[in-house]
């Protein structure tokens, strides 16, 4: 089992879904707090709540949506180029987010964007760890890649409040950034690896 954690390939892939991790869940818990609060400094005298509740279904729809096409679109241009094209876009869209604090609706479109993109990059992480793990332990593999992501997004979770109350909500999300950047190196020394012929037969 040990051996097949230290194979390279199963460690990029594994790095690459952390940092998919380290955003996914921090994005989900605090979009919606974003929101209302870029909502009640554009509009004061507003319902936030219920730009709040509209807003957070499209983002969160939008995501749902795009996961039911990723899969295709995966299987059709290969794995980790579709999880790197994800991980660019939902990156930048965290990157550049907080600038539109002051402008509820072009908060709300990169919202969109970034909930359409942060999501369906996460099965294909799974499936590559199956097929590049010795099969006696493909079970394991996605246990221990599950359990230490989900470890990962309770600190993201809990850090981005933090960060947010000292940098502003201007350049709060930029902390989530650095899942994506860690997952896109990942992916691409991935790609340099001879087993890596395994993702997608071939068409990785």
């Amino acid at each position: 089992f040990e051996g097949n954690l230290g194979k390279k390939s199963v460690k990029y892939a594994n790095l690459a879904y952390f940092g998919h991790m380290w955003e996914l869940y921090a994005f989900w818990v605090w979009i919606p707090v974003f929101l209302k609060e870029s909502y009640n400094l554009s509009y004061p005298s507003g319902d936030a709540t219920l730009f709040f509740s509209i807003g957070t279904f499209i983002v969160f729809i939008s995501g749902a949506l795009g996961n039911a096409f990723g899969g295709l679109l995966a299987d059709r241009i290969g794995r980790t180029k579709f999880n790197i094209i994800m991980l660019i876009i939902s990156g930048s869209s965290s990157l550049v987010i907080g600038f539109f604090f002051n402008n509820t609706i072009l908060a709300l479109i990169i919202a969109v964007i970034w909930g359409i993109t942060v999501v369906p990059d996460s099965p294909q992480y799974s499936v590559m760890i199956t097929e590049l793990s010795d099969q006696d332990y493909i079970g394991t593999s996605l246990t221990v890649q599950t359990s230490v992501g989900f470890g990962i997004t309770l600190i993201s979770i809990r850090l981005l409040p933090s960060f947010v109350h000292t940098v502003s909500w201007s350049f709060g999300f930029t902390l989530l950034a650095l899942g994506p950047l860690i997952g896109i190196l990942s992916l691409i020394l991935l790609r340099k690896e001879p087993d890596s012929t395994k993702i997608g037969q071939g068409k990785k």
